[in-house]
Formats: C-alpha cells, sequence, structure tokens
C-alpha cells in the first residue's frame, strides 16, 4: 500500500505495508524516506477514540444494510483508526491507504482546475463499490471508506455519513 503522506504531490514521504517495501524500494528510486506502519503497535493515535465512536455510530443500523461488506474511519494520511468487516477477505488497511491516496488526488486535482474539492467520492467496479467521504465529528476530521456489493445501497451510506457529519453545510447560491 503505497499511501502519500501529506499534500497529492509529495511521496517524499510514503507510508507502506512490509509486503510492499521490497516492491517500492525497487520501483521507485527516488523515495527518500519509508516508514513502516505496525498495525499492532500499542502506541496512542491521536482520534482512534473519536474514530471508533464514529464507527458505532455509524454501524448501529448500516452493518445490517444490504450489500454491507465493510468499513474503515482513516485519518487524512491514510492511517486506519477504527474498521469493521462483514466476513469478507477484504484487506482494509491496503483498501483504505489507495482510496485515501485517490481521493487526496482527486481533492488536489479539483481545486488546481478551479472546482471545489469533493466530500465524496465513490469507484464503482464490476465486484463492488466503494465510498469515501470526509466527515467532521467536532474538532477531528476522518476520511470514512465503506464497501458495498454491486447490489448494496451505497447511496444510503452516504447520507448516514452526512448526517453524522458536524460541519455545517455550504449555503445554496
Amino acid at each position: 500500500m503505497a499511501e502519500e503522506k501529506g499534500s497529492a504531490g509529495d511521496r517524499d514521504n510514503v507510508i507502506i505495508t512490509l509486503e510492499d517495501v521490497v516492491t517500492l524500494q525497487t520501483e521507485t528510486p527516488d523515495v527518500k524516506a519509508i516508514t513502516l506502519w505496525d498495525e499492532v503497535s500499542a502506541a496512542p493515535v491521536a482520534g482512534r477514540e473519536a474514530a471508533e465512536q464514529l464507527l458505532k455510530k455509524l454501524l448501529s443500523d448500516a452493518r445490517f444494510v444490504k450489500g454491507y461488506r465493510a468499513a474503515a474511519v482513516i485519518n487524512e494520511n491514510g492511517r486506519v483508526l477504527a474498521a469493521d468487516r462483514k466476513d469478507d477477505p477484504i484487506e482494509i488497511e491496503r483498501l483504505s491507504g489507495e482510496m485515501n491516496w485517490l481521493y487526496s488526488d482527486a481533492r488536489a486535482t479539483a481545486d488546481r482546475i478551479g472546482l471545489t474539492p469533493p466530500d465524496a467520492f465513490t469507484l464503482h467496479t464490476s465486484t463492488g463499490i466503494v465510498l469515501v467521504q470526509q466527515v467532521e465529528t467536532g474538532s477531528d476530521r476522518f476520511r470514512v471508506i465503506l464497501i458495498c456489493s454491486l447490489q448494496g445501497n451505497w447511496y444510503y451510506f452516504k447520507v448516514r455519513l452526512e448526517n453524522l457529519n458536524v460541519r455545517p453545510k455550504a449555503a445554496k447560491a
């Protein structure tokens, strides 16, 4: 999971999983620093408690919606703070890092071409749908990733996340 840390164009700091170290080092010689993220680290992580509460609120009903497969709450650097999956072999850490990278690039691209950066986007594939949405809960800002089957109600998840967002909605022009 080669995941960018910082701005969309900053590829000097990369967070990766151990499996990708060799690939990254051989395919990306210009990387100056590699930080390995220890998934089982007992070190406290900023926002983890708030992320767990957000996931708990979201899953109180969303986990039972048709097509739900998995969810993760991540920080803006792509680090998984809380996650859930429903009997599915999804690699949440890897998926979260890659989707965070895409989301960061989408926000930067929108800004460069004069559009308002998106709060959310979806990726529709032949095997499922992935929703990435930014959510603010008080002083915390997270990105929530939801994965559902093709028959899943991804739009319900999007509306549910909008209702959990405490950030004021932009006024309509």
